[in-house]
């Protein structure tokens, strides 16, 4: 038992009280029943009591968080010299040398640094709990809504259960409060959260209790509750507490205590606590102690110094305290906080939720990153593919079985059994019997024998009318098939002898290694009704087949897993799944499955032999949850930084062990709150970038460690050798503490500084060694800089008397920025460069000129007037077929030059070198290129080469022709540099589009252009048909399918389908894959044997020979199309942008890809909504002349997005409520179709541009009010 047991906490004595009482007393001493609480009284009781939350899990008060900024060693340092200061310059100083100046100042440092600090954390810890509010905890929990009702099982908030709440528990659960079991089947728990025992522990309800239990429970009833310790409480197989977490199993229980008063919450803070300091913090400590000892060792040496040479002790403890400062790098704690802080908010944009800062940087120090695979190399969506049967035939009584197991089962239902029942929903509505099945009457669940992950199976038993209970059992394969001493082989029970099970595992194995994967499905028959079953019932089993299920790798694994190598992440799988599928799927990701290691082969190996294993082994399978943490452990033995994805209840120990624990939020409860951080979506992509993230944190943290560390080192240094030389103080104290705290101030923009590639490269950890080295190295060179700089002005110009200090001073504060600009170049840290070279400035203008090439990349800023105004020129090219015009014009009109090139390279080269030439020296986006198109080779050139581009309407030109209606291709190049130096401000400049956006758009369109012209040969067809077989027109109402196109091809004229018999016109549908070939082709036959039109023979002879031609262009015209779509939709749902889109109601997979290509994925293409609608032409135009005034429909626009939008809009009137009253309220007010959908549409757009600017996917409930507005605002 551990120490947390042994410190005797406190417990409730309800808990006591219900552990010696039966149900019926329990009951009455909780106020509650069978049927669970009502709304109503569960509302007040949790406002009497309290969310069911512990203590350690409040948000602290400001205050609290105010004076914890203020225990800090370095403010402890501070403090202490502002005490000393005190004695010196106040208690033991009189007269005019009495100073305030010193503790004013070293207060104002303690107070900046704290409340920044305080403001940061204040506002980070807010952050914190907003995000971790996201990842929700549930309970199943039976309520009524009235004392008269049925009660209902429903999940609720975990924070909202009280006492007398029954609540449901299975496998995955976390215990939420104190509980009582009322009834148990088969329930482990694990409570190595209370004692640190990983042992499981089975519980019981009163009636199975076993008869130890008993005494157990009998001694503790005749002990007076005194005497009743912890370790009574916990070993009473009856009783279950918060925090613990179910493993196997399902429980029906009662709530008695919650919040503050269960036993979780007496002991959180020593169980919180046992949790062991990460890198991060071993990191921070070192290079804390590390500054504290070189302070320590600093002051003396300095203080000797000065006080020997100088002989006045007291000016030289003041100046040693000085130095202390200087040493201290008091903003270290905020400049940690804030950075953490900025990373988990950049983390949570790219859906990372952060459960604790430091995690953060351990995510970016892990090399090896252990996986499960489902969800995270596969799409995480199972499909339900075979149902064979022991011969691997297709066999509807296996699903049937199979279902009925799924339905009943109350346990841990996965993503198996919900592919079970969403494929017999879709496929045979499952009532029931399935069609085509022995005739089962309806059956009734009698008892369950819960999942649990040693047997690896589970069944339930079920009653049928006139029938003994049937025991069906489904679970792995191998674990069902060693219950199954029979098989049922075509109807007929036949024995499971060696050959047949041989033949049954060769069909699993040939199934796995297709990458489906498998479980086994048995039943028997129980000779009894009313007896207590139990899991020895699971033997001499009749196996009845396997079904086969598909989770298909996802395609951006195979990506990310090379970025992550890349990065210098291993990526290991662990998985329970057997060794031919996880072989498959991490083929399919690029990852190398040859050397497999399986949990039967882990258990005989010694830990150093599993660590030299484990560093070599990329997969390992069929491992179950012990050996997932022996393989961490292993591998973190070997020195590895490792991080562990998990969502399920046997994940849990191996998250525990992993040094970044990392779940999902679709996760079990268990898993959630045992986890570091929770990803909000299951991607290893999304995992990648917060790794990115957190190296990010890293480098900005080492910066300013680096930076303080040798600056401080450095200056102390320069101190000490100037003191030994110079017959004053090198600096005054007052001085030293102003640059300090300058110099503080300028790094607080490091947390948004941007970090080298080669940080983010590779992992990196905390190590105080290369700090070390990088101080010894840059500190005495700063170091030499100061005392040569200093030597130089001694040597070319007298001190001037009374501002001896000032010059040591200047030169150290001007060699700050020598110590900055070489550790971060990057452009966001300028802010704080450019007030401090403006303060710099102020004190010495000789030195900051002398200075100034220290400052990496900066380049002086010319006045205005002496620069002169920025040139710019307006390029228009008339683009053609074979060769292209183009003109240039300045700011003033004037011709510059003109040019005509070929459609070729070298007349490509040629213009680019032409621009080129006239830019000069000068940006490229000085240089506007006005052109009458949007796509094509000459603008790709363009855009490749840097050259801003302008597409102008060709209508927008010919409104600037002269009188006289000139046209030459000069003139027109003219006319358009002429609209781009009149009009620049109210074009749009031409923003290239992504890779992906860029193909999707060209597939849509390329696909509508494919569309449009079957409809013209459908068109024609049918105007062909209607000349002389206007008989097939009744036949087939749609001309466009394939089987109507095929039996037009087979009898090409009404005389030769009349010759045809049913059989063979049957025969010509079922080759075209017609759903209904022998009802369809009756009606045929009998339609064609009715009286109808016909035409001549010599009509028919010519029309049968056009209508043959079309039907041989539709043919493989349709089935372009068909494919199209399968490009489409595969490469829409690779773009980061699909799931808004394709949130939209019915879009569906026609219209949400041509949205999201029109659209496009720059989010600064568009200032605002408006500027979409405009774009889109569904916003109206003016036309206003004199007393005339009406609104037109806009005809510039983009028309594909512009068709799509209209398209979707009448769509969503079929679903959306708020879409339908629009829609009639714009008929109503006596407008047309037309006019009422492109009304809607451009509601719409303004939805769509909200959705996609803030990735938002569609919810009603989230734009209900927006739309409800703007609908009351369109009428």
């Amino acid at each position: 038992m551990s120490n947390v047991v042994r410190n005797k906490p406190v417990f409730s004595p309800l808990l006591c009280e219900v552990a010696r009482s039966d149900t019926v007393q329990i009951l009455h001493l909780l106020h509650t029943s069978f049927l669970g609480l009502t709304e109503r009284e569960a509302a007040t009781r949790l406002e009497q009591i309290g969310h069911n939350k512990v203590a350690d899990k409040r948000l602290q008060p400001w205050w609290m968080q105010l004076a914890r900024t203020f225990v800090n060693p370095f403010i402890l340092v501070l403090a202490i010299l502002i005490l000393v200061s005190f004695m010196t310059d106040v208690v033991l100083t009189s007269g005019p040398n009495r100073t305030w100046a010193k503790i004013l100042l070293l207060s104002v440092m303690i107070l900046v640094s704290c409340l920044l600090r305080f403001w940061q954390e204040f506002r980070s810890q807010r952050v914190l709990h907003h995000l971790q509010s996201m990842v929700q905890t549930t309970a199943t929990v039976l309520r009524r809504r009235d004392d008269a009702a049925e009660p209902v099982r429903s999940d609720v908030p975990l924070t909202t259960l009280v006492p007398g709440d029954l609540i449901a528990l299975s496998a995955g659960d976390m215990i939420p409060a104190d509980v009582r079991l009322l009834s148990a089947r088969d329930f482990f728990v694990s409570q190595s959260v209370l004692t640190g025992e990983a042992m499981l522990i089975e519980k019981y309800d009163n009636e199975i209790m076993s008869e130890e239990s008993r005494r157990t429970s009998a001694r503790s009833s005749r002990s007076s509750r005194s005497t009743l310790t912890a370790n009574d409480l916990l070993e009473m197989p009856q009783l279950c507490f918060m925090g613990t977490n179910v493993i196997s199993g399902t429980a029906t229980a009662v709530v008695v205590s919650t919040g503050r008063q269960t036993f979780f919450s007496t002991i959180a803070s020593s169980v919180l606590s046992r949790r062991p300091p990460t890198s991060f913090d071993r990191g921070i400590n070192q290079v804390s102690w590390l500054l504290l000892r070189g302070m320590v060792s600093m002051v003396p040496v300095v203080f000797l110094i000065n006080g020997l040479t100088k002989g006045d002790w007291r000016e030289a403890l003041s100046f040693g305290l000085a130095v202390a400062v200087g040493l201290t790098p008091e903003m270290l704690p905020l400049i940690v906080t804030t950075t953490l802080a900025k990373g988990a908010m950049s983390m949570a944009r790219q859906k990372v939720i952060v459960k604790r800062l430091p995690a953060i940087q351990n995510l970016g120090a892990i090399d090896v990153l252990c996986t499960d695979k489902t969800g995270t190399l596969t799409e995480d969506r199972v499909t339900l593919i075979q149902h064979l049967d022991a011969r691997g035939e297709n066999s509807e009584w296996v699903l049937h079985l199979a279902a009925l197991n799924s339905i009943h089962q109350t346990g841990l239902k996965n993503l198996l059994d919900r592919a079970i029942l969403e494929h017999v929903n879709q496929e045979h509505r499952l009532q029931g019997n399935l069609p085509n099945l022995p005739t089962l009457p309806r059956s009734h669940k009698i008892d369950e024998l819960p999942f649990d992950f040693v047997r690896r199976r589970m069944s339930v038993i079920v009653q049928q009318e006139h029938e003994p209970p049937l025991l069906i059992c489904k679970g792995a394969f191998k674990e069902v098939l060693r219950a199954c001493s029979t098989i049922e082989d075509r109807e007929q029970i036949r024995p499971l002898t060696e050959i047949t099970q041989a033949r049954i595992e060769h069909m699993g194995k040939e199934l796995q290694k297709e990458g489906y994967r498998i479980i086994a499905v048995a039943y028997k028959r129980l000779p009894s009704l009313h007896r207590q079953y139990s899991i020895t019932d699971e033997h001499d089993l009749i196996f009845a087949g396997c079904i086969g299920f598909f989770d298909p790798p996802k395609l951006s694994a195979r990506e990310t897993i090379r970025a992550l190598t890349a990065h210098g992440v291993a990526v290991k799988v662990l998985t329970g799944d057997t060794e031919e599928v996880t072989a498959t799927i991490c083929e399919g990701v690029g990852l190398d499955p040859s050397r497999t290691v399986l949990g039967r082969e882990i258990e005989g190996m010694r830990d150093e032999e599993l660590a030299e294993i484990a560093e070599q082994t990329t997969v390992f399978a069929s491992v179950n949850p012990l050996q997932k943490a022996r393989i961490i452990l292993a591998i973190k033995s070997r020195g590895h930084t490792v991080g562990y994805i998990g969502d399920g209840v046997n994940d849990v120990t191996a998250l525990r062990e992993a040094d970044v624990g990392i779940s999902v939020d679709t996760a079990v409860d268990i898993a959630k709150e045992t986890a570091d951080i929770v990803l909000l979506e299951k991607s290893l992509l999304v995992l990648e970038q917060g790794i990115i993230v957190g190296r990010t944190v890293f480098g900005n943290s080492m910066k300013y460690l680096k930076m303080a560390i040798s600056s401080n080192f450095g200056n102390a240094l320069s101190l000490i050798i100037a003191s030994a030389f110079l017959p004053f103080l090198p600096m005054l104290p007052l001085q030293l503490l102003v640059q300090n705290l300058l110099y503080d101030l300028s790094q607080l923009a490091l947390p948004w500084d941007t970090v080298d590639h080669e940080i983010l490269a590779r992992p990196r950890q905390w190590k105080d060694n290369g700090l070390l080295r990088f101080t010894l190295c840059l500190g005495p060179i700063s170091s030499i800089f100061d005392i040569l700089t200093l030597y130089s002005k001694l040597r070319t110009s007298p001190l001037d008397r009374g501002h001896e200090q000032g010059y040591p001073c200047s030169i150290q504060m001007l060699n700050v920025p020598g110590k900055v600009y070489p550790l971060h170049p990057a452009r966001p840290i300028e802010k704080a460069r450019t007030s401090l070279a403006a303060f710099l400035s102020q004190t010495d203008h000789e030195r900051v000129a002398l200075r100034a090439p220290q400052y990496k990349g900066t380049r002086a800023q010319e006045p205005m007037w002496q620069r002169g105004v920025v040139s710019m020129w307006y390029a228009g090219i008339d683009w053609a077929d074979t060769h292209h015009d183009a003109l240039v014009i300045d700011e003033k009109g004037r011709q510059v030059g003109t040019l005509r090139i070929d459609h070729n390279p070298q007349g490509m080269s040629r213009l680019n070198t032409f621009l080129a030439q006239i830019v000069g020296s000068e940006s490229k986006e000085q240089m506007a290129c006005i052109i009458e198109t949007t796509h094509g080779l000459l603008i790709a050139q363009l855009l490749e080469a840097g050259w801003p581009v302008y597409p102008v309407n060709p209508r927008t030109v010919d409104r600037r022709r002269s009188a006289s209606g000139a046209k030459t291709d000069t003139i027109d190049a003219y006319l358009l540099a002429k609209t781009g130096r009149a009009d620049l401000a109210d074009l749009h400049r031409l923003i290239p589009d992504s890779e992906k956006i860029r193909e999707l758009k060209l597939l849509t369109r390329d696909q509508d252009a494919l569309i449009q012209m079957q409809t013209r040969l459908v068109n024609q067809l049918t105007a062909c048909l209607k000349a002389y077989y206007p008989v097939a027109l009744e036949l087939f109402t749609k001309l466009q399918q394939k089987c109507t196109l095929q039996f037009l091809q087979t009898y090409p004229t009404p005389q030769e389908a009349m010759a045809a018999s049913s059989k063979q016109i049957q025969e010509v549908l079922r080759q075209s894959k017609h759903p209904n070939p022998t009802t369809v082709a009756l009606t045929i036959f009998e339609q064609l044997h009715q009286p109808h039109l016909q035409a001549d023979s010599v009509t028919t002879r010519a029309k049968s020979r056009l209508m043959v031609v079309l039907v041989s262009q539709l043919l493989p015209l349709i089935e372009q199309i068909a494919q199209y779509d399968k490009e489409i939709d595969a490469l829409f749902l690779t773009h980061a942008d699909h799931e808004i889109f394709a949130s939209l109601p019915r879009a569906g997979q026609h219209l949400a890809p041509r949205l999201l290509a029109e659209i496009g994925d720059d989010r600064s293409r568009y200032q605002n909504a408006s500027s979409l609608q405009a774009l889109a032409g569904t916003s109206p135009v003016l036309f206003q002349s004199g007393t005339y005034s009406k609104a037109h429909r806009r005809l510039g626009c983009i028309k594909p997005l512009r068709n799509a939008l209209h398209q979707f809009a009448w769509q969503t009137t079929q679903s959306e409520p708020w879409a339908k009253q629009y829609y009639r309220h714009k008929r109503a007010e006596g407008k047309s179709h037309t006019v009422a959908v492109r009304a809607l549409a451009n509601a719409w757009v303004r939805i769509i541009f909200a959705m996609w600017l803030h990735r938002e996917c569609y919810q009603t409930a989230t734009f209900e009010q927006a739309q409800q507005q703007h609908a009351r605002r369109a009428a």
